[in-house]
């Protein structure tokens, strides 16, 4: 039997003077939520399940947790390349993709009509607005992660 520190309950008044009960069990995943009577001599259940975590949050993201080396290689990797702004840097397609963990599988932000029109090289700016109207996906999660803010 686990110990009762593991439920927790609270009580709410409404403004018309009744209760608000919610109670949840941790140990469990019972949750409970109750309206009950200004007398006290009666009520409604309102919520009663078992709280699936999993299951609930499995629309969100989840969260990764890139190893402190991978942090500090990517640091000194950075710092270890010239410094030249966003619009001086140009890069193929390819290149891009491989720097953000990503491909792109229909080009179809591109200029379809030239056959090579993934072969030329473009500067970042130009490859995220070109990438964000194409069919793409991410390859490598990790490091898409760290570039995630600027693909918006």
């Amino acid at each position: 039997m686990k110990p009762k520190n593991d439920i927790s309950t609270i009580n709410l008044k409404t403004k018309a003077g009744n209760t608000l009960s919610v109670f949840f069990n941790a140990y469990t995943g019972l949750l409970a939520v109750d309206l009950v009577h200004a007398n006290e001599k009666g009520g409604s259940e309102l919520v009663r399940m078992t709280l699936n975590e999993k299951q609930s949050l499995a629309h969100c993201e989840p969260a990764i947790d890139v190893a402190a080396a991978k942090v500090v290689e990517f640091a000194n990797q950075t710092l270890k390349t010239k410094r030249v702004s966003a619009k001086r840097d140009i890069r193929t397609p390819a290149q891009w993709c491989e720097k953000f963990g990503v491909q792109v599988i229909d080009p179809d932000g591109w200029d379809r009509t030239d056959p090579h029109c993934m072969d030329y090289p473009i500067t970042q700016d130009q490859f995220i607005e070109k990438y964000q109207r194409s069919t793409a996906g991410v390859v490598d999660r990790e490091k898409f992660l760290l570039y995630k803010h600027l693909f918006g």
